[in-house]
């Protein structure tokens, strides 16, 4: 550590425990170096890890997966990145970052042909390098307000795989809070999601991309896809409130997951009491 600049050099020992053992030595490289008093702190590292895949893991990324799937975990055996973040005010700080990872069994979803209805998703496994360009910006006065937006751009190249099946190319949100008096907090959240290709067995499925007749699969472009949330909430106390959610306020109809059409708004209602 020197006035203006921090540097960590590690190597950390990690296995992935299956069948049989295999142990990993990564890299746990980090600096940063300071600008104008934080204003700007430019920032690289090298770092890898085993990624642990569990079901819940899983499901809290796709509901849909079947039980019948075979869980791997996934091996970052790279993870380049650098970037620049700081703060321009109190209140007003953002940050920018690249990355480039090689990623060992990265999951993918594809249609599980053995379900009798077809309505679920198997994990499929192919070795990635995934590019990633993020850009971050927060603005927050005190605990009253805080809004935040984030843009995050991918770009996969696969091994086996044509695509990065059910994987956006892109993810855009802005998140708020608002507190009001102490009293009455207003959420809100916008998100965009970029086009996703799913991997399809039939050409009655629409428009397919690439479509293989060797193995009768082809690719079903979703397109992007708009939504918005709307939260209030009143708290009478520190330990009684009720709240009121406004989930797709918009009434969007598109689809995240192929062939499951998002609900259309919902409200959620209740009231919490701690004690």
């Amino acid at each position: 550590r020197g006035k203006n600049w921090k540097a960590k050099f590690g190597l950390s020992l990690q296995a992935n425990i299956e069948y049989n053992t295999t142990p990993y030595f990564f890299p746990d490289v980090n600096f940063s170096y300071s600008l104008f008093n934080n204003i700007f702190i430019p920032y690289a590292g090298l770092t890898g890890n085993v990624q642990r895949n569990t079901w819940n893991s899983i499901r809290l990324d796709n509901p849909f997966v079947s039980e019948n799937s075979i869980l791997n975990n996934t091996v970052n055996k790279m993870n380049l990145f650098g970037g620049i973040r700081g703060s321009l005010s109190s209140s007003f700080t953002f940050n920018f970052k690249t990355s480039y990872e090689r990623l060992k069994s990265f999951c993918l979803y594809v249609h599980d042909t053995s379900s009798s209805y077809g309505n679920k998703f198997e994990l499929l496994y192919d070795d990635v390098n995934r590019t990633t360009l993020m850009g971050e910006i927060t603005y927050q006065n005190a605990e009253k307000l805080k809004v935040t937006s984030k843009a995050e751009y991918f770009i996969y190249d696969l091994t086996n795989e044509e695509f990065a099946w059910q994987k956006p190319n892109f993810i855009f949100t802005i998140s708020t809070f608002l507190d009001l008096s102490d009293k009455i907090i207003v959420k809100g959240d916008v998100f965009a999601i970029g086009s996703r290709v799913a991997k399809v067995y039939s050409s009655s499925e629409g428009d397919l991309l690439d479509y293989n007749y060797q193995f009768e699969y082809g690719g079903k472009r979703l397109p992007m896809c708009l939504d918005m949330n709307l939260g209030l909430e009143y708290r009478y106390n520190e330990r009684i409130s009720a709240f009121i959610n406004f989930n797709n306020f918009t009434a969007s109809k598109y689809q995240i997951w192929n062939n499951y059409p998002v609900q259309s708004i919902n409200i959620l209602g209740g009231a919490t009491f701690s004690f």
